[in-house]
């Protein structure tokens, strides 16, 4: 690497650790804050491409220190080691030519494994459960506002019982953090590469994703093992299959979005008008049905490839 390109590369890192830091710190003040985590983390996805792992990892434990003083050392290992690591290693795979599902899947583990750190280091340094604390959390917030007169008693035990619900989600809701997160920093990361004129062999544009029909046999193996697990008594069946249902259904509507993108990247429409039909299908509940039986439709009689047939290409 050349002086002016190490100048590059060290500039692009100290951006990096900057913008991770400053979002990493505020995620823990301003609400939804913390969204933005995985758009910064795009710059060490793209520093890992550029310059490889071992360079980028610096700057990476940079950022995490900077949090952790601001934060919690605890915390900011899934706030910013699991979506920054993701992006070291999607990066090094995509450097060294690895493939783009090869490369995703160790970005998804890679995040789902920090998350996982954090959990255990939460209960063995801290002595807390992450439930337990998010419940307490919760608890006190809609005590607070039923004292202030603020929410009826009734409101108050309505909104209880559907946090109650999500908190049961939490695993699921860790884990489809980390898929959707990961899935943005590549293909978004890919994106910009691409228009700044990095050649990316390995790199398929996110309405070509799409996953194995081995995928429909997977998650019915996960159902019944999960059944399964349930009758064992060790874990609440009905918790259990509902934290697997939900991440079984972002995997098809993940599908069914890139297929949807495909047809409508054939269509005349102008991009603002693809833009707002995108948006519509994320943010309805009858849009996420769409998108999740089109995903399913997709893997079964692979509709994209029978489309470019009668394109005839």
């Amino acid at each position: 690497m050349d002086n002016q390109n190490n100048g590059k590369a060290v500039k692009l890192g100290i951006s990096a650790v900057v913008i991770m830091s400053l979002i990493g710190t505020a995620g823990s003040m301003l609400p939804f804050a913390g969204i933005l985590i995985y758009p910064a983390a795009i710059l060490f996805f793209i520093c890992s491409r550029k310059n490889g792992f071992i360079f980028t990892l610096p700057f990476l434990t940079a950022a995490y220190v900077f949090t952790g003083f601001g934060t919690s050392f605890i915390t900011a290992i899934s706030d910013v080691l699991a979506p920054g690591l993701a992006g070291l290693v999607m990066g090094e795979l995509l450097r060294i030519n690895r493939t783009q599902g090869e490369s995703l899947l160790k970005g998804v583990l890679t995040g789902i494994l920090c998350n996982l750190a954090t959990v255990v280091c939460l209960k063995m340094v801290e002595g807390k459960s992450l439930l337990t604390e998010l419940r307490k959390t919760v608890n006190s917030v809609i005590n607070t506002a039923v004292e202030e007169e603020q929410m009826t008693l009734y409101a108050a035990q309505t909104m209880k019982q559907t946090y109650e619900v999500i908190l049961q989600m939490i695993p699921a809701v860790l884990i489809i953090t980390i898929l959707l997160g990961t899935v943005f920093v590549y293909f978004s990361g890919c994106a910009i590469m691409k228009n700044m004129g990095d050649e990316l062999p390995n790199y398929h544009p996110f309405r070509e994703f799409s996953f194995s029909r081995n995928i429909i046999f997977g998650s019915l193996i996960m159902m019944i093992f999960g059944y399964i697990a349930g009758l064992t008594g060790i874990i609440n069946t009905n918790v259990l299959l509902l934290n697997i249902s939900a991440v079984i259904w972002v995997l098809f509507s993940l599908q069914g979005l890139a297929t949807a993108i495909f047809l409508w990247n054939l269509s005349r429409f102008p991009k603002i008008v693809f833009i707002i039909l995108t948006a519509l299908l994320l943010m309805s509940l009858i849009g996420t049905v769409v998108l999740f039986l089109l995903g399913i439709a997709d893997i079964l009689i692979n509709i994209r490839a029978r489309v470019d047939i009668g394109r005839g290409q």
